[in-house]
């Protein structure tokens, strides 16, 4: 919890084997927590969230070359 505030935060199965795929994964949630609690704690503004959005979650399809247009 950040200022008595409830972040979301994305979490994965601990269960699962420790796969390149699943450590990508986990590295990317670790980046996207670590952004939103940071937004949170400073109170940072509405473009602060989006553009870690933006970055975060959408960054990796816009790389994506298979997703290219």
């Amino acid at each position: 919890m950040v200022c008595n505030r409830k972040v979301w935060a994305p979490s994965l199965p601990e269960d699962e084997p420790e796969t390149p795929e699943i450590r990508e994964r986990k590295a990317r949630a670790q980046i996207f927590a670590t952004h939103a609690k940071n937004n949170e704690s400073w109170c940072k503004s509405e473009y602060s969230w989006e553009a870690d959005a933006w970055s975060d979650v959408f960054g990796p399809i816009r790389d994506d070359p298979c997703l290219a247009m």
